[in-house]
């Protein structure tokens, strides 16, 4: 693919906007495009094809120990594929203002997904990308019948959760049902309806005749095998593909908003976009174990990067924001995104598959009850207010949704991005003073001298969480200062001091931690510090207080 690194420049210190830096990059961008798109995607499709006729031969013929289980991940990457670098990729019209298009052109792509394209297109176009993670107004924030966000309101259906996970993860129609919803209710047409529900009922019917009726029956002695083999093929695909998706606007490091109604500026919309959406590293595991099973048993020449599997999700954020550039085109250009995002001092978020995969079922559980955020972490705040409580779940059962939502619009205490204020290099070089914002809602939070506070961040495809003491306590400062010492060998550390500038983001794992005895609650007479190397920042903190609190107090430091 012709690349674009070398011919966008990011210039820091102009004056242009973020909507006017995206669209230089968007319009450079598409004067690359030409037959060598259409070439690409073409080869993608074939690949797509090739993948699923091997799934039906291992799962009809068989013919080794591992043909069955062979022939379901097949089925699993054919379905994965069809999602995401084909059909979502092809019908936001990516390749429909080049010659030849063809089959690829959005409104003649024929997608292998049981979901209607009219309503699809509809659903998403219309609702979901307009409306990115605005609360009452995006159906994908909780695919409209889920509580993934703790900022969303409860109703009686949520304490159910539990249970319609599990059996949106037994079928596969729950994903035309819900773009079905979704698409009536953006038109303006009554949601519970035979008519609404017409084309799904049609794609499920055709669907279980070939794969549960007609293909297990062609396969003679390998009936049951066939019919086990489609059912899991198919189901554990959209699994998959329901996963990836759910984490790319429900992750702990994305936010959602209110209506911000007409008044909202191209450069607000866009800020949105970036702050409501994530892209993630896959699991190198995962990703080792399909590669192996398609090189084996998938005879393809010159087969694209696996790469193309994730296609518009691992580059989600570069998807909100150019939805019909082709996904070759935004992995081309993700670099330069995050360019833009430090030029204008906004996070460009990025999670891990074997990380996030498991918060987002945790919220299945989580958000089926009637809290917030704040009360789930500190349930004793439920107690103080019975009422209150009492209220939300009788308004909850009634289906009546609180003008305005109060109790849920609480901020968030886990796994935030605090902006860095200010980084200034320490000991030679050898340690980075870092100051952080405190995140939104935190004006309240207090910790004492010594306290420490957990960060996590992103090293070479991996989520790693250190601990880093506060060098003030909440009394002497209104920010959050950490000094980081380079260390030997040290993954985190060292990434900090060498990626970490104003304007950058660094994710807290939680508020400061004021427990232990390494705390200095008393202010002593004539105390002694002892520290060594990096064991100074708390003592800094102490310091500081005994500074500020009792001046005249003699110490010691060693």
């Amino acid at each position: 693919m012709g690349s674009l690194t070398a011919k966008t420049t990011i210039d820091q210190a102009s004056t242009t906007s973020l909507s006017e830096d995206l669209q230089a990059l968007y319009d450079e961008t598409r004067a690359f495009m030409g037959e060598e798109d259409l070439a690409h995607i073409r080869k993608v499709a074939a690949y797509s094809r090739a993948i699923k006729n091997r799934s039906r031969e291992l799962i009809q013929k068989g013919g080794s120990p591992d043909a069955l289980k062979h022939g379901i991940v097949l089925y699993m990457m054919h379905t994965l594929l069809e999602f995401s670098e084909l059909g979502h990729n092809i019908m936001h019209g990516s390749y429909d203002n080049l010659p030849n298009v063809g089959e690829f052109h959005s409104d003649k792509w024929e997608w292998d997904f049981v979901t209607s394209i009219q309503e699809w297109k509809v659903m998403h176009h219309q609702n979901h990308h307009p409306f990115t993670n605005i609360v009452g107004k995006d159906h994908d924030l909780g695919y409209s019948v889920l509580r993934l966000y703790p900022t969303q309101n409860w109703y009686g259906h949520h304490s159910l959760q539990p249970a319609l996970m599990s059996v949106f993860l037994l079928h596969i129609y729950h994903f035309s049902l819900y773009t079905a919803t979704s698409a009536a209710r953006v038109e303006g047409r009554k949601v519970l309806s035979f008519e609404t529900f017409r084309a799904t009922f049609d794609l499920a019917r055709k669907h279980a005749l070939q794969n549960y009726l007609k293909e297990p029956l062609e396969a003679g002695p390998r009936f049951l095998q066939t019919l086990v083999g489609n059912y899991l093929g198919t189901t554990l695909g959209y699994d998959l593909t329901f996963l990836i998706l759910a984490l790319e606007h429900h992750s702990p490091n994305v936010q959602v908003f209110p209506d911000p109604g007409p008044t909202e500026s191209r450069d607000g919309y866009f800020r949105r976009q970036l702050l409501g959406t994530t892209n993630f590293v896959p699991m190198p595991e995962l990703d080792s174990f399909f590669e192996a099973i398609l090189e084996k048993e998938v005879d393809f020449p010159d087969r694209p990067s696996f790469e193309v599997f994730y296609g518009g999700l691992t580059t989600h954020i570069e998807h909100h924001l150019f939805p019909d550039l082709p996904c070759n085109r935004q992995r081309d250009i993700a670099p330069k995104v995050r360019e833009i995002c430090a030029k204008h001092d906004l996070p460009y978020n990025v999670t891990t598959f074997e990380v996030i995969v498991p918060e987002i079922l945790r919220n299945f559980f989580r958000w089926a009850i009637p809290v917030s955020d704040v009360e789930q972490h500190r349930p004793s705040l439920l107690l103080k207010k019975p009422r209150e409580l009492f209220s939300r779940v009788l308004n909850g059962l009634r289906y009546r949704s609180p003008t305005p939502t109060t109790y849920f619009k609480a901020p968030s205490y886990f796994n935030v991005p605090a902006k860095v204020l200010a980084a200034t290099p320490a000991a030679n070089g050898q340690a980075l003073s870092i100051t952080l914002e405190k995140p939104f809602g935190w004006e309240d939070v207090r910790w004492d001298a010594g306290a420490f506070i957990s960060v996590r961040l992103n090293v070479d495809g991996k989520d790693l969480v250190r601990q880093y003491s506060l060098t003030t306590d909440s009394q002497g400062s209104d920010t959050l200062d950490i000094t980081v010492k380079r260390v030997r060998d040290g993954r985190v550390s060292n990434a900090i001091n060498d990626t970490l500038h104003k304007g950058s983001y660094l994710t807290l794992v939680g508020v400061p931690q004021s427990d232990g005895n390494f705390i200095m609650k008393a202010l002593p007479k004539r105390p002694v510090f002892i520290a060594g190397g990096v064991g100074i920042t708390p003592i800094i903190s102490m310091i500081r207080k005994l500074h500020r609190e009792a001046p005249n107090t003699e110490a010691t430091l060693l």
